[in-house]
C-alpha cells in the first residue's frame, strides 16, 4: 500500500507588536472593557453557568485528568502570554522543543507532556480575534502538530481573560479543541489533576474579585476528600495574592481581603493532612520566589510568558501573612530581572516619546490647544480691558516677546498669565482639566496614601501647565522677536497684530507647539513616572508598561520522578526579533497592516510538527534562574535550592 500523502493546507498568521498601553485609544478601550467585564462578572458569573451545564464535570475530571499511573511526568508552566509576537513566540518556540538545552543545567530538559497556562492568555482584552491572533497563532506556529502522543494543555483565566465575561476562554479551553499540536482537556475554568507519586495540581479561578464561587468550592471539596496526609499540592492561582496579603506596608483590610480565596483552598488541603508545597501564579510580569521555612511552602510568581516586563525592585524582601493560628513569614529568595537592573530600566522613560509616540502626539495636541486658547483669550482681554494692569493692552505673545529668558522675568510671565485666567472663567476651567485628569491618573496607583497621590497628581498637572506657558513664551520670542523683524514686516507697514493672524504665523505656531509638546511633554511625563516611583513608590505598573519591554521572559519546567520533584525556573533575557520561514513552508502572501502588524498566508503540511518560523541567525538563549528540588519521601518536607548564576546573563 502506498503511504498516505501528507496534504497541504493554508493557514493565516498575524504578527502583532507589543501592546502600547499608553496609547490613548488603547487606554480608553481597555478601561471600558474592564468596567464592563467587572459588571458582567458581578451580575452574570459564567462560573455558575459552567456548573449548571456540567453537573458531571467532577466525575469526568476524576477519570480523564489523571496522570498518577505515569512513572515520570514533565509539566510546563507559562503565564501572561498573548502580547507581542516576538516575546510570545520566543517562549512558544522554546516550549515546543522536544528537548531544551538550558545554560547552567547539566542535562537537557524534555518538553512538558502537560502545559499549564497560568492566566491572562491574551492582551490587551479577550476576544475571539485576540485569542486567535495573539495566543493560538504563536503556539500553533511553534507546534503545529504532534507525531507522537499529543501534549495536553490546561489553563486558568486571569483578569484579561475575564474582560469579555470569559466567553473566549470557555470557547477555547473548555470544548476539547486543539491548539496546534496540544489538546485542551478541561470542562471548566478551574481544574484538579492527580499527578504521579503523591502530587496534585490544582488550578483556581478567582474571577475579578479574588473570590471562589459556591460551585467551585464544591468542586474542590470533592477532590480534597481524595487527598491523603502524604500528598502534596501545586496550587495555581491567576494572581499572587500572597504579595498583597503579606506586604506590611499596606493596610490590614487590603491584606486580609486579598488572601481570602486562596486561604480557603489552603485550608481544604491542609484539613486533609496534605501539604501545599507550591503556589504558582502569573499576573506580575517577572519572576519572584518567596519561601517559608516554617511551613516549607514555595510561592512563585512566573508571569514572563510574553507580556511587558514589570519591575522587581518594589517587591519586599519579607512577607508576613496573618493565618488563623499564627503569622507565616516568607523570605524573598530569587527574582528576575535583579532589582538593580529593574531600577536602571526605569530611566528608559526619559525616552518616553520614542516608546509612546501616540501618547506624545496626544500631549503635543494638548500643548498646542492650550497655547492657542491662552493667546486667543488674551486677545479678547485686550479688547475689553478696563483694569489697570501693566501690559493689558498687549496679547500674551506681544508682551512676552519683549521679555528676555532670565529668572526675574518669570514672575512677570506668571502674573500676566494669571491675569488672563482670572478674567476668563472658561479658560480657567479648561486649564484646570489636565490637572484634574492627572490627579485621577495618580490615584489609580497603589503603595501611597490618597492625599499623597492627589498631591503628586496636582504637581504633575501644574508642571505641564507651566511647561506649556514656557512653550508660548519661546514661540513668542521666535515668531515676534526674531521672525517678524527679520522678514522686515515692520518696515513694510505690517503691524504685529496682522502678522499674528496671518496663515504663515498660524502654521508656524502650530508646528512649533506640536514639536515642542511632543518632545518636551513626553520628557516631562516620563520624568514624572521615574521620580514618583523613586520618591513615593507610585506608578510601579505604569513606569514599566510605558516601556512595553519584551525582554526578561520566564517559564517553569517541572519534572516528577519516583524520587523527587524538580522545578526548573528558566529565563530568556532577550526575545528573538528576527524570524525566518521554515523550509517546508510556502509563503503565498505577505502584507503589512498598520501599525507594524504583519500578516502571512502560508501553505503548510497538515501533519508536520516542525515550527513554521525559526530564529533567523539569532539563538534564543534559555538560562537557569534556579532549581527547587523536593524529595518525594513522606518523611522529608524540606527542599534544596540550586541557584543558577543569575548575573552572568543580564
Amino acid at each position: 500500500m502506498m503511504q498516505e500523502e501528507n496534504k497541504k493546507i493554508k493557514v493565516h498568521v498575524v504578527q502583532h507588536p507589543t501592546v502600547n498601553w499608553m496609547n490613548p485609544f488603547q487606554l480608553i478601550d481597555t478601561g471600558l472593557r474592564a468596567v464592563l467585564g467587572g459588571l458582567f462578572g458581578a451580575y452574570a458569573d459564567r462560573r455558575e453557568v459552567q456548573a449548571a451545564l456540567g453537573a458531571n464535570d467532577m466525575l469526568e475530571d476524576d477519570i480523564y485528568l489523571d496522570y498518577r499511573s505515569a512513572d515520570e511526568l514533565w509539566v510546563d508552566y507559562v503565564a501572561d502570554t498573548g502580547d507581542g509576537w516576538h516575546a510570545t513566540y520566543s517562549l512558544a518556540w522554546l516550549l515546543a522543543q522536544t528537548e531544551l538545552t538550558v545554560e547552567n543545567c547539566e542535562l537537557p530538559l524534555k518538553r512538558g507532556q502537560l502545559l499549564v497556562m497560568g492566566g491572562d492568555q491574551v492582551y490587551p482584552v479577550a476576544s475571539r480575534t485576540a485569542y486567535s491572533e495573539r495566543m493560538v497563532g504563536p503556539y500553533q506556529a511553534a507546534l503545529p502538530y504532534s507525531n507522537r502522543q499529543a501534549p495536553e494543555i490546561l489553563a486558568i483565566p486571569g483578569n484579561h481573560d475575564w474582560y469579555d465575561g470569559l466567553t473566549g476562554f470557555l470557547r477555547l479551553f473548555c470544548q476539547g479543541r486543539w491548539i496546534g499540536g496540544r489538546k485542551t482537556m478541561q470542562n471548566r475554568s478551574y481544574f484538579a489533576v492527580e499527578l504521579p507519586h503523591g502530587w496534585w495540581l490544582w488550578g483556581v479561578d478567582i474571577q475579578l474579585e479574588s473570590d471562589v464561587d459556591i460551585a467551585q468550592a464544591e468542586y474542590f471539596k470533592y477532590f480534597a476528600k481524595k487527598l491523603t496526609d502524604t500528598d502534596r499540592v501545586i496550587l495555581c492561582s491567576p494572581k499572587p495574592t500572597w504579595i498583597e496579603a503579606g506586604d506590611v506596608r499596606l493596610n490590614s483590610k487590603e491584606r486580609h481581603e486579598a488572601y481570602l480565596g486562596i486561604q480557603y483552598l489552603e485550608k481544604l488541603i491542609t484539613n486533609q493532612g496534605a501539604h501545599v508545597t507550591f503556589m504558582l501564579s502569573g499576573d506580575l510580569h517577572h519572576y519572584a520566589h518567596f519561601h517559608s521555612l516554617s511551613n516549607a511552602t514555595h510561592k512563585i510568581t512566573a508571569g514572563g510568558g510574553g507580556a511587558f516586563l514589570l519591575g522587581t525592585h518594589e517587591l519586599p524582601n519579607e512577607l508576613l501573612i496573618d493565618g488563623a493560628a499564627h503569622a507565616v513569614q516568607l523570605d524573598l529568595i530569587q527574582v528576575n530581572p535583579p532589582k538593580s537592573v529593574s531600577r536602571q530600566l526605569r530611566w528608559h522613560n526619559l525616552l518616553f516619546s520614542w516608546h509612546n509616540p501616540a501618547f506624545a502626539v496626544f500631549l503635543a495636541t494638548l500643548y498646542s490647544f492650550y497655547a492657542w486658547i491662552w493667546q486667543s483669550s488674551s486677545e479678547f482681554t485686550t479688547k475689553t480691558c478696563s483694569f489697570n494692569v501693566s501690559g493689558c493692552t498687549q496679547t500674551l505673545m506681544e508682551n512676552w516677546a519683549t521679555l528676555e529668558f532670565v529668572p526675574s522675568n518669570f514672575s512677570n510671565i506668571l502674573f500676566k498669565f494669571w491675569s488672563i485666567l482670572a478674567h476668563q472663567p472658561t479658560t480657567l476651567g479648561l486649564t484646570a482639566l489636565p490637572i484634574v485628569g492627572l490627579i485621577l491618573f495618580a490615584t489609580g496607583t497603589h503603595n501611597a496614601s490618597l492625599p499623597k497621590q492627589m498631591l503628586w497628581g496636582a504637581l504633575h498637572g501644574c508642571c505641564h501647565i507651566l511647561l506649556a506657558v514656557i512653550l508660548l513664551w519661546i514661540i513668542a520670542k521666535i515668531n515676534i522677536g526674531w521672525v517678524y523683524p527679520n522678514l522686515n514686516l515692520s518696515s513694510e507697514g505690517v503691524p504685529v497684530q496682522k502678522w499674528l493672524h496671518s496663515l504663515w504665523q498660524i502654521g508656524l505656531f502650530t508646528v512649533q507647539s506640536l514639536l515642542f509638546g511632543f518632545f518636551a511633554g513626553g520628557l516631562l511625563f516620563g520624568l514624572y513616572l521615574i521620580v514618583s516611583n523613586i520618591v513615593a513608590r507610585m506608578h510601579a505598573d505604569e513606569v514599566f508598561s510605558a516601556l512595553h519591554n519584551p525582554n526578561f521572559k520566564n517559564f517553569l519546567r517541572i519534572h516528577i520522578t519516583a524520587d523527587h520533584l524538580s522545578l526548573y525556573a528558566i529565563k530568556v533575557d532577550k526575545a528573538c526579533t528576527r524570524w525566518a520561514i521554515s523550509p517546508h513552508v510556502t509563503v503565498l502572501e505577505k502584507r503589512k497592516r498598520w501599525p507594524f502588524i504583519k500578516e502571512w498566508l502560508l501553505e503548510v503540511e497538515e501533519k508536520n510538527e516542525t515550527p513554521w518560523f525559526v530564529p533567523d541567525g539569532i539563538e534564543i538563549k534559555a538560562a537557569l534562574i534556579e532549581v527547587i528540588r523536593i524529595q518525594n519521601s513522606p518523611e522529608s518536607q524540606t527542599s534544596k535550592n540550586e541557584e543558577g548564576d543569575d548575573d552572568e546573563h543580564l
